[in-house]
């Protein structure tokens, strides 16, 4: 009896195995909860430090900036014509080129140039500050449009359109700031040129002594004593490494060729008129050094004077049907004395210097043709 009563408690009773199942759910659903948990606290700080590296993004703003006293084209201003008359080798006919270069052909004297040259300082403005104002420098800068961002920059003639993040337009004007400081610290300067004759007996005199650079300083009392001897003299004022020139002197008009206009018994020529300076003109393109001290200059001077106007008969052009006899056609042919020369000079500013000289043949051998350059800082 106690054997059977022993294995009939044995037996499987209800109530015991529903609380183990009981017990075995609870604790799988304690470790799904402990689970999500887990994942909604890694997920909350992996979202805080995203929200730390990240700044939050900013509205973008619109604004405008007037550029157009940053676009300005700084032109070279080299002298353009001389009229200076030269044989045609195959003819023996005088020819002008008219107009002609004068001692460099300056690509800024092309209005096309300037108009290219415009554009080029457009497109280099917007690049430099899409480089410079960029998000890879800020991360509160906004990305600009080509580099798959929202910023937008645009050139409307005078102002640039700029949709950027309030950090963003603070760097622009930051930059914009700076250029302009930079711009405006080129230094402004005045070249007073005089072409002053003396005799070469009191050549030695002229020149006070030697000065920074090798070249002569003109004292004030041997300008003094050659002011009655200053045969041209101009002033000009510019910019700090623009090409400038001035001119003094006057044009002469004279009859360079001759136009052949023919018809039934009827000859004309039409007279084709040209013009030559006689004066003098001077090109320069002074660089300041970095002390402001001294300055460079590539200089070229030109002086021209017209001795006497010839005539020189035509070949014959021929008898013309209905015409009593051939005709017979002068052209004018100037005769010019040229004093020219072309060098670099290092010169203190503010001070005046000789340049270069030459002696005059004929009637005024003996007299030396001299230039004189004072390079002034104008403040």
């Amino acid at each position: 009896m106690g054997e059977a009563e022993g294995s009939a408690g044995d037996r499987y009773s209800p109530l015991k195995g529903g609380h183990a199942m009981f017990t075995n759910r609870v604790f799988r659903w304690a470790v799904l909860a402990v689970l999500v948990l887990g994942c909604a606290l890694v997920v909350r700080v992996l979202a805080e430090e995203a929200d730390k590296e990240l700044p939050k993004r900013e509205p973008l703003v619109l604004r405008m900036y007037n550029v157009s006293d940053l676009l300005i084209v700084n032109e070279d201003h080299p002298y353009q014509y001389t009229g200076l008359p030269r044989v045609n080798d195959d003819s023996g006919a005088f020819q002008v080129d008219n107009p002609r270069p004068f001692f460099s052909d300056w690509p800024m004297s092309d209005p096309s140039a300037v108009s290219s040259a415009l554009s080029y300082l457009t497109q280099e403005l917007v690049a430099i500050i899409q480089r410079t104002v960029s998000s890879q420098v800020d991360l509160a800068v906004e990305a600009w449009s080509a580099e798959g961002g929202r910023a937008a920059i645009e050139y409307l003639p005078p102002v640039l359109v700029v949709t950027q993040s309030a950090a963003g337009h603070r760097r622009i004007e930051e930059l914009l700031e700076q250029y302009r400081k930079r711009l405006h610290d080129v230094t402004p300067l005045a070249v007073h040129a005089k072409w002053v004759q003396i005799e070469s007996e009191k050549a030695e005199k002229f020149f006070a002594g030697r000065v920074a650079g090798g070249v002569h300083e003109v004292s004030d009392a041997a300008l003094k004593d050659a002011a009655a001897g200053t045969v041209y003299q101009g002033y000009v004022r510019g910019f700090d490494g623009h090409v400038l020139h001035v001119v003094a002197g006057e044009f002469r008009s004279y009859v360079s060729h001759m136009q052949p206009v023919v018809g039934e018994g009827v000859f004309v020529c039409e007279p084709q008129m040209s013009s030559i300076l006689i004066g003098a003109a001077l090109e320069v393109r002074p660089v300041v050094s970095a002390d402001g001290q001294s300055v460079t200059l590539d200089v070229h001077s030109f002086v021209t004077e017209l001795k006497e106007m010839r005539s020189r008969p035509l070949p014959d052009i021929g008898q013309v049907q209905g015409a009593a006899q051939a005709i017979k056609l002068d052209l004018d042919v100037p005769s010019v004395l040229v004093h020219t020369f072309s060098t670099m000079a290092k010169v203190p500013l503010g001070k005046p210097v000789l340049i270069g000289g030459m002696t005059k043949p004929g009637a005024e051998k003996g007299k030396v043709l001299c230039l004189v350059l004072e390079v002034t800082a104008v403040k």
